[in-house]
């Protein structure tokens, strides 16, 4: 699991300074033992952030659903931030969700509807890889 993030684009909150914006990074390594993520910004600024802290793009179809199935709840301009985000992942390049980060920095009340936690990915990694081996047999 630890490799397999590395390189990835994420967004960093800042839960000490909520009104902080919202920074745009790339995952460099994962330390489990201390629960830290090693990210380097834009100006190639190295940071080691709480994993808590570290927030992914949600696959484009749990978006999806969400969008349809939420969207008489979901604010005009969330649903609008979200909808794009959603259209520019189906293009599925790099520079399209670099785009779909820069829309979530301008547009931050759409963060927790558009992005998890490398925590709770993490947790849920962990359940994934504790169940039994299923064997199948004739």
């Amino acid at each position: 699991m630890k490799d397999e993030l590395n390189g990835s684009l994420i967004i960093v909150l800042d839960q000490q300074n909520p009104d902080g914006a919202a920074r745009i990074g790339i995952i460099g390594k994962i330390s489990i033992d201390t629960n830290k993520v090693d990210v380097t910004f834009g100006n190639l600024h190295q940071e080691s952030v709480d994993v808590n802290n570290v927030h992914f793009l949600k696959d484009r179809s749990n978006l999806y659903s969400y969008l349809l199935s939420n969207t008489s709840d979901i604010n005009l301009g969330d649903f609008k931030t979200l909808f794009k985000i959603n259209m520019l992942q189906d293009r599925g390049d790099p520079a399209s969700i670099l785009e779909a980060y820069h829309l979530l920095q301008k547009n931050p009340s759409a963060i927790n509807s558009a992005t998890d936690s490398l925590s709770n990915f993490q947790r849920s990694k962990q359940l994934l890889n504790t169940e039994a081996p299923k064997v199948f047999s004739r």
